[in-house]
């Protein structure tokens, strides 16, 4: 049997505990005297998960676009050359993916290494048997655009 001062004394201990030690009223969500400061913290979380969500849908969106020209490359509808051109107008507003193809690939050029990224995603997606002839066909055309300059 529950005797009627402890249900009043639980309250009590409570609150004089989140007095006691703001901090363990805050981590159970008991600081009820800082709510104007919830609402922002949960109002910057909702505005970051807008963002993270817009990030989410462009890189979706660059996979997707990138497949597509590897797949024109690998049907042989586009060359190396042009496909270099649209990887490079795709990571125009990406300065970190060039940094990352900068430090990846072998080239005397930003050109050459996206060339050379362009070749890694499609032999990327060939069975083996076919990558030596896909090398031999792409590193053709990589030749051509060096030699062009």
């Amino acid at each position: 049997m529950v005797k009627w001062y402890l249900v009043g004394l639980v309250p009590v201990v409570v609150a004089v505990a989140a007095v006691a030690s703001p901090r363990w009223a805050e981590a159970v969500g008991l600081d009820v005297w800082n709510l104007p400061d919830l609402s922002a913290k949960v109002d910057a979380a909702e505005e970051r998960d807008h963002e993270l969500a817009a990030e989410s849908d462009d890189v979706r969106h660059r996979i997707a676009v990138k497949e597509a020209i590897i797949a024109d490359v690998l049907a042989e509808r586009c060359d190396l050359a042009a496909a270099t051109a649209r990887f490079a107008e795709l990571n125009a507003t990406r300065p970190q993916c060039m940094a990352v193809i900068r430090a990846t690939y072998a080239g005397d050029t930003d050109e050459e290494k996206l060339a050379r990224n362009v070749i890694s995603f499609c032999q990327a997606r060939v069975p083996a048997e076919h990558r030596t002839a896909l090398a031999e066909r792409l590193g053709a055309q990589l030749n051509r655009m060096r030699s062009a300059r």
